[in-house]
């Protein structure tokens, strides 16, 4: 991976951690030691009781069954794919247990 793709995927995954943190009033960051210690590119306590790792991807071309089985291979109650292209809006890809978990703890049953 050259250097401009690299600068974008950490550009993408600050723009995508501000927008939670504006959003939700919470605070996320970049997982600086992702690539050293692997794992996901950042992490979201929902309700304070259950861990979500987010894998962020900022490209044009998206694998997205790669994308969920590389978080799927994190350790946490639920797991998400952000991702966006060029000139679009962020979308979130969750397997469907992690969305019903986020839908029982939002009290619907």
């Amino acid at each position: 991976m050259g250097k401009a793709q690299r600068a974008k995927g950490a550009n993408g995954e600050r723009e995508f951690c501000s927008l939670l943190n504006d959003h939700l009033g919470c605070e996320t960051k970049r997982n600086l030691m992702q690539t050293r210690e692997g794992g996901c590119d950042t992490w979201l306590q929902i309700a304070g009781n259950l861990s979500c790792a987010i894998e962020i991807k900022r490209v044009e071309r998206l694998q997205l069954r790669a994308a969920v089985d590389q978080v799927l291979a994190v350790d946490a109650d639920m797991h998400a794919v952000a991702h966006r292209t060029n000139g679009k809006s962020w979308l979130v890809t969750m397997p469907i247990e992690s969305w019903i978990k986020l839908v029982r703890e939002a009290g619907v049953e």
